[in-house]
């Protein structure tokens, strides 16, 4: 293992573009924070402000956890603010000794107005772009939020599959499976033969993709065999994401919902890629 104070021509490469990006994103938050340096109140005051407003009621100590703040400089702030009518505060009823802190209209005016601002210089800097880089810029955004906070910040949907996914889902199943079991074209080819034989399929199935924001995490099928067999498969999660939740947001797919009088999936989900599953009724649903 190496040294705390030791890095290598890699490490050195990615430290480097960390830096560069930090210069370059502080440069771009001042610009997106110029109004706020032109108000009365700095940029920490106005992240109090919304803390407050988006509780409704919280106290000093919710604060100092939240925003990692030291409490003695909170204080002052919350004393200005109380000064200047944006903040009030009442006795908590649990505890004699801290005060519940909540907005006053002054302050929900004032916290309204800075926010607005804010929202139309951002607007702003998205009307100099084009729209299709939009979705990119934010999902660029969503990742590094994702990835920083360890998986503590996500977001997990499940939607159905639609146009493009058919080739993603190959391109991940490739890849991973070369990089975890070695396994490389005759598989690649294995996949492209069964996601076209299911797309041009007139039996029932459903493809469920999951998301990150806009990044695909994961990936499930159910394809129909026959009148009564269906067949699990393109079994996915990225391995960042495994086992990332309690209970999986994979598992919402569990039980599939089937008609009356048809026998049940399995319990769990599958740990390999698909699994048979015997005496389905020929329609099982699609959602």
């Amino acid at each position: 293992m190496r040294g705390a104070g030791s890095m290598d021509s890699k490490t050195d490469e990615f430290v480097a573009e960390i830096r560069n990006f930090n210069r370059f994103y502080t440069n771009f938050i001042g610009l997106v924070n110029r109004h706020i340096l032109q108000s009365p109140y700095s940029l920490a005051e106005v992240r109090v402000l919304l803390e407050i407003d988006t509780a409704g009621k919280c106290t000093a100590r919710d604060l100092t956890g939240k925003l990692d703040i030291d409490p003695g400089y909170l204080s002052r702030m919350l004393s200005r603010f109380v000064k200047n009518g944006l903040v009030e505060g009442s006795v908590s009823p649990s505890d004699g000794r801290a005060k519940i802190l909540s907005l006053t209209d002054k302050g929900r005016d004032t916290f309204r107005q800075i926010s607005s601002e804010s929202s139309r210089q951002v607007a702003s800097i998205l009307g100099e772009l084009p729209e299709k880089d939009w979705l990119r810029l934010v999902s660029s955004m969503r990742s590094i939020r994702s990835i920083l906070s360890k998986g503590e910040d996500k977001n997990i949907t499940i939607r159905t599959h639609r146009i493009g996914d058919l080739g993603y889902i190959t391109y991940r199943h490739a890849v991973l499976y070369q990089e975890e079991y070695g396994l490389g074209p005759v598989f690649e080819e294995y996949l492209l033969e069964g996601l076209l034989a299911f797309s041009r399929s007139e039996r029932p199935g459903t493809i469920w993709i999951a998301e990150d924001g806009d990044q695909i995490v994961g990936s499930i099928a159910i394809a129909g065999i026959d009148s009564e067999t269906a067949q699990l498969r393109w079994f996915l999660i990225e391995p960042e994401y495994r086992g990332r939740w309690r209970p999986s947001p994979m598992r919402r797919l569990w039980p599939l919902r089937l008609p009356r009088g048809s026998s049940l999936f399995p319990r769990r989900p599958p740990r390999s890629g698909w699994c048979c599953v015997r005496k389905c009724a020929p329609a099982f649903s699609q959602g």
